[in-house]
């Protein structure tokens, strides 16, 4: 019973922190990718909805015939309609193009090849709509594909022009739509050339934005791991160290310190090297890892030393844990890489006391390591 109101109090509590949605999450989805990739959709449709509106005012003015634009009426919002509905359901995440920009473009060009034939009086208002759509591929297509939907355009519009010279001459005059033909030959694959470059630039840039948020991480890590075990350094484990005193003097919850010194670490680096006393640092660093608790905070201190902070911890309780650790070193395996300068350790842990301050803590420690390496090394000591 319990168990179930705890369960409904947590589901309250998180549905009170749940963050709100983005504006039209209706129809636009969640997703950013998503969003954009749908808002660039519903901007294509009320471009196409514009013309559309335009192509029915030529109709009621007879400039226009009326069963060729209500066929395009339908395709184009029929296409428009189909494509929104992929894009919001999330069919097209799985597809090679999540947000079909390509095919949205090869749609948009090939319904202007069509209003060309339809719409002969405007066939240079046309020609800057198929502009417009090549601009379009910079902020979603690949260079090379901006280059290659150029061709497309001027492929889709020669062929309307070759049509409509051929079977409609008296509205196709041949030699208008050779001089259109050579304009649009001379300017669209220069525009989709723009747009490729201007591609180039966003995924550069995209590129650049990577490896500056690589190399912040990189640098967050320099600044607060040792570079050589892994673990915090000592000016990130002062930073940790300082938080847990100021929630166990909050608390009054038991914390304890413990300075680790292997022993005879200068035996060791002047007998077998310095690449295997890092080795031997590595190891150590490696294991305490393995064996100690999610919360304690274990830090290279500084040489051969580390430090170990234990919240919640009494000085029994902390014995424990540096017994237990000790215990674990002591097994070979643990030193398969380094085998032959296997070493055992000294500890001295102090409990944090309320009234002293951090480096009146680590004094204690310190001079309970001392006493245990006085009195023979692998041993610990509390102040």
């Amino acid at each position: 019973m319990s168990l179930g109101r705890g369960m409904t109090e947590s589901t309250a509590f998180y549905r009170e922190r749940r963050a709100p949605l983005p504006p039209f999450s209706a129809i636009l989805g969640t997703d950013q990718a998503e969003r954009l990739a749908i808002g660039l959709t519903l901007i294509s449709m009320a471009l196409y909805l514009f013309c559309l509106v335009a192509e029915w005012i030529g109709v009621s003015l007879n400039l226009v015939d009326a069963t060729q634009s209500l066929w395009l009426t339908i395709v184009a919002l029929g296409g428009e309609v189909a494509f929104y509905v992929l894009l919001r359901s999330g069919i097209s995440r799985r597809w090679p193009d999540p947000t079909l920009s390509l095919p949205q473009m090869v749609f948009a060009i090939t319904l202007l090849g069509a209003a060309y034939l339809i719409n002969p009086q405007v066939r240079g208002e046309l020609l800057m709509l198929a502009a417009l759509v090549l601009e379009f591929g910079a902020f979603q297509l690949p260079p090379r594909r901006c280059r290659d939907l150029g061709w497309f355009a001027v492929a889709v519009f020669g062929v309307a022009m070759a049509i409509g010279a051929t079977v409609s001459p008296d509205r196709f005059d041949p030699r208008i739509e050779v001089f259109q033909f050579a304009l649009m030959l001379a300017f669209l694959p220069v525009i989709a050339g723009i747009a490729g470059k201007l591609s180039q630039m966003r995924l550069d840039q995209k590129q650049q934005r990577r490896q500056l948020r690589d190399a912040l991480k990189q640098v967050q890590i320099l600044a607060t791991r040792d570079e050589l075990t892994g673990l915090p350094n000592r000016r990130h484990a002062l930073e940790l160290i300082e938080r847990e005193t100021a929630r166990a003097r909050r608390s009054g919850a038991p914390l304890c310190v413990a300075i680790l010194d292997l022993d005879h670490f200068k035996r060791i680096n002047d007998t077998f090297g310095h690449g295997v006393g890092d080795e031997v640092l590595r190891t150590f660093g490696r294991e305490g890892r393995l064996v100690l608790r999610a919360d304690n905070i274990f830090a290279r201190w500084g040489g051969e030393e580390f430090i170990l902070v234990m919240p919640d911890s009494t000085l029994i309780d902390a014995q424990t844990i540096v017994r237990r650790l000790r215990e674990h070193m002591a097994s070979p395996e643990c030193w398969a890489s380094c085998l032959r300068a296997r070493t055992t350790f000294s500890a001295g842990i102090a409990e944090f006391l309320v009234g002293e301050t951090l480096d009146e803590t680590f004094i204690r420690a310190d001079a309970a390591l001392y006493e245990a390496k006085k009195l023979g090394r692998d041993l610990t000591m509390t102040a």
